[in-house]
């Protein structure tokens, strides 16, 4: 009789134990969010924005900023008119520095095709659109000093988009300006000064 309760029991607990819907616990692995606003983003961001207008002010006193060959405005015409191949040339010279890369070329070439476009109603003896300034310091003068003095503020736009604020006041520059800056291939590099030139 023993033996029959026993058999009974453990047919009840198998009976049970098929009727139990099977629970399984999957934890699916939940990838971790992209570290980008981080300290060291931070620095690299501001190294990238230091080191492309350390980088331009010592382009600026080279022969090469001020060479025919990267004049690409054609001021024989009748009205001034852009030269692709000089600015191809010009554009280069930045890429060989190291501090920019794809963004910033297509969006100088994007400015100066816009750009062109308010030329032909302008006269060759005037200075063309968007060309009354330095679009990269934003002044008609060399203010490299200020931007080497300038504190420099980063917030991500996005893991590859910084935007860096650059504090520049000073008695003679109240200002802040914000710098572009995309990560490519790694690297943080310079994409454009918000100035107001007039195009965009």
């Amino acid at each position: 009789m023993k033996y029959l309760l026993s058999a009974a029991l453990a047919l009840v607990l198998w009976s049970a134990c098929q009727n139990t819907p099977a629970t399984t616990t999957t934890t699916a692995a939940t990838p971790p969010a992209p570290a980008f606003d981080s300290l060291a983003e931070k620095a690299a961001v501001t190294a990238a924005v230091r080191g492309f207008f350390d980088w331009y002010s010592k382009y600026m006193q080279t022969p090469d900023f001020g060479n025919e060959k990267y004049n690409f405005v054609d001021y024989e015409t009748p009205h001034p008119a852009l030269k692709p191949a000089a600015l191809e040339a010009y554009l280069g010279q930045f890429v060989k520095g190291g501090f920019v890369g794809q963004a910033f070329v297509q969006r100088q070439k994007a400015f100066y095709q816009k750009a062109a476009v308010l030329w032909q109603k302008e006269e060759k003896g005037d200075i063309p659109s968007g060309m009354d300034a330095d679009p990269f310091f934003c002044a008609q003068d060399d203010v490299a000093e200020y931007y080497k003095k300038a504190t420099v503020d980063v917030q991500f736009t996005a893991p590859d988009k910084a935007t860096a604020t650059l504090d520049l006041t000073d008695p003679t520059m109240m200002y802040k300006l914000p710098v572009y800056l995309q990560k490519e291939n790694g690297k943080w590099l310079y994409v454009a000064t918000q100035c107001d030139l007039g195009i965009e």
